[in-house]
């Protein structure tokens, strides 16, 4: 066995619940993590993670610019949407967030 392949045995393990997982559009609903992150106030992050740990689950995003010669879809902001997901510029949780914007680390 020459060690190639391994990651595919460790990231099958891993499962990540698209149906249950929790999306923002930042612009419209940003939680106070990612406010505080954007912010760069890191000391507010980090007691908001203390208050509200599930924050720390939410992903947040971005979309497209809308066509206007398409229909509007109804807001499914909490849920994943399959539709959605092809008008997604951008996703991120707030770990992301924070090594973007380099936040301090110890």
């Amino acid at each position: 066995d020459n060690g190639e392949g391994d990651d595919d045995d460790i990231f099958s393990t891993i499962s990540f619940h698209s149906t249950t997982a929790v999306h923002r559009d930042i612009d419209e609903q940003p939680t106070a993590l990612i406010q505080h992150l954007y912010s760069k106030k890191w000391k507010a992050a980090l007691d908001r993670i203390r208050e509200a740990p599930e924050e720390a689950e939410i992903w947040v995003y971005r979309s497209k610019p809308e066509n206007p010669k398409e229909p509007k879809k109804e807001d499914n902001s909490n849920k994943t949407d399959k539709s959605k997901t092809k008008n997604t510029k951008w996703q991120l949780l707030p770990l992301h967030a924070a090594l973007i914007l380099d936040a301090p680390h110890a």
